[in-house]
């Protein structure tokens, strides 16, 4: 990983990722995990993509709805024939690239792990 960008391998492409300049919308792709992770993984995906090959479907057309978006990102990928567990490592690629841009180190242990580890000092 390198100044938000990453490049993986998914179903045998090289995809790079990149983060995008809205704090709001790496906040809510984030928080998203806590709900549903692989709708998460899905917009996390979906928002990093960059260059050929990137999901047509678009946060917008789905009113910005960050969950209902990450499905639709799934589903059109599964659709070309992605398989479920390339999909699932390549999404948390993407969220962890995301989460590292807005967490501290200690924060994004704790939501990877999904443990609720004590808030983070403010003091």
């Amino acid at each position: 990983m390198d100044n938000g960008k990453t490049e993986i391998s998914l179903g045998g492409t090289d995809v790079q990722l990149a983060l995008p300049q809205s704090f709001a919308l790496l906040s809510d792709v984030v928080s998203a995990a806590s709900r549903n992770q692989g709708r998460a993984f899905g917009a996390a995906l979906g928002i990093c993509w960059q260059g050929s090959g990137k999901p047509r479907t678009s946060l917008q057309g789905y009113s910005y709805d960050v969950m209902v978006y990450g499905g639709a990102v799934l589903d059109e990928l599964a659709a070309r024939g992605l398989k479920y567990n390339e999909l699932q490592a390549a999404g948390m690629m993407a969220w962890s690239l995301c989460a590292a841009a807005i967490l501290t180190e200690s924060e994004v242990s704790d939501t990877e792990d999904f443990t609720g580890g004590a808030a983070a000092s403010t003091g």
